[in-house]
């Protein structure tokens, strides 16, 4: 009885087995008669990786890589986008003014458009031309690190820019700041021009928003003239911005948290029966002392386990998705309890009446093919 009982605890504990759902199905070469090898016809611009290797298509930082560059990039809330014309740099929205289309009933819309204004830009006085490379990007997609610079001169700029960031962070390499904006700058720390010097200037602009500058490596000092700010020289440190909370405490919780910060991420995922786990192991730099805040989407805080992150009063619009949280952790643990046990085959095989039917419909699409016409292919 007791040889019986043991017997099946082990085939029990056997039958649980964690999988690894990032592991690749395969890693040799396909069959090149049914996958031929081809170039595709829009190569990427400006790409500078120190390491050669396969590089995702569709994901938010395709824009820069393409054309111009000029496209915007969707890092939620931010939207960043390149400067082609004088300040050369970059430009930071955070708005949530939005368009609405017709109304389908009382609470929905048919479309919605995101008003994308340069709310704040950042370009250092050095740049007389817009020169930019990307220099890194992290395996799940959640990052690029871009570098702008100026020809034949050691100033430059190298920005870490990740989705959900909750600062927009610069840095400067030998380089003078420029801080401008389409908007106009009413005060910055309660002063209406004339020069200032510290680690923390809050820049309040005529539509109703205030930006938080920060400095990591010491004061910088800044000229007020013209609407915009000037460094009085070139610097080497780390420049954060964000958008300044209505809520006092949130606001402690950025001067908090500023000095540290996320530079890519590290993605883990798991399945074991009909539960699932991924792992947001955040990649950071800065005071490695300090947790890192971040934000989150809807889809995030519905299965985030409380052990390893803890909500703020931090809040952000989100370009697309809808309300943003900022949450305080390294790791981000999110648990899925009701995974559907479903395989990728199906259950059983096909009533064999209908075999002969199966194989000659299937013919019949292959060789009919795909309507490659239709606009939405």
């Amino acid at each position: 009885m007791f040889l019986l009982r043991s017997l099946t605890i082990l085939i029990a504990i056997s039958t649980v087995i964690s999988i690894d759902v990032l592991v690749p199905i395969s890693t040799t070469r396909p069959d090149s008669t049914f996958y031929p090898n081809i170039v595709h016809p829009r190569q990427p611009q400006r790409l500078k990786l120190s390491q050669k290797r396969p590089l995702h298509t569709n994901k938010f930082y395709t824009n820069p890589l393409l054309g111009p560059g000029s496209n915007p990039i969707i890092t939620h809330p931010f939207v960043l986008f390149m400067n082609l014309e004088s300040p050369y740099g970059i430009s930071i929205s955070c708005t949530e003014q939005l368009s609405f289309g017709p109304h389908i009933d009382s609470t929905r819309v048919k479309y919605f458009i995101n008003v994308i204004l340069k709310n704040i830009q950042v370009s250092a006085t050095e740049f007389s031309t817009q020169k930019f490379e990307i220099i890194d990007v992290d395996d799940p997609g959640f990052s690029l690190t871009l570098k702008m610079y100026q020809e034949n001169s050691q100033s430059s700029i190298i920005m870490p820019i990740v989705r959900g960031m909750a600062y927009v962070t610069f840095e400067y390499n030998s380089a003078t700041p420029k801080i401008s904006t389409t908007h106009a700058i009413l005060s910055v720390n309660g002063q209406t021009s004339g020069r200032l010097t510290g680690k923390r200037f809050e820049i309040v602009l005529n539509n109703q928003q205030t930006w938080i500058l920060y400095t990591l490596n010491g004061d910088i000092t800044l000229e007020f003239r013209e609407n915009q700010l000037f460094g009085t020289q070139s610097i080497t440190n780390v420049l954060r911005l964000t958008k300044k909370q209505s809520d006092s405490y949130a606001n402690s919780l950025l001067d908090t948290h500023v000095s540290v910060y996320p530079i890519g991420c590290q993605l883990k995922a798991d399945v074991t029966d009909s539960k699932g786990a991924y792992t947001f192991i955040w990649e950071r730099k800065g005071d490695l002392t300090k947790t890192l805040l971040h934000y989150t989407l809807a889809h995030h805080r519905q299965v985030m386990s409380s052990n390893s992150a803890t909500g703020t009063p931090i809040q952000s619009q989100s370009s697309s998705k809808g309300p943003m949280i900022g949450y305080i952790g390294n790791v981000w643990i999110m648990i899925e309890n009701s995974l559907s046990t479903m395989g990728f085959l199906a259950p059983r095989s096909p009533a064999p009446e209908y075999e002969d039917y199966i194989v000659a419909q299937l013919k019949k699409d292959i060789t009919n093919g795909v309507n490659l016409a239709i606009s939405d292919y």
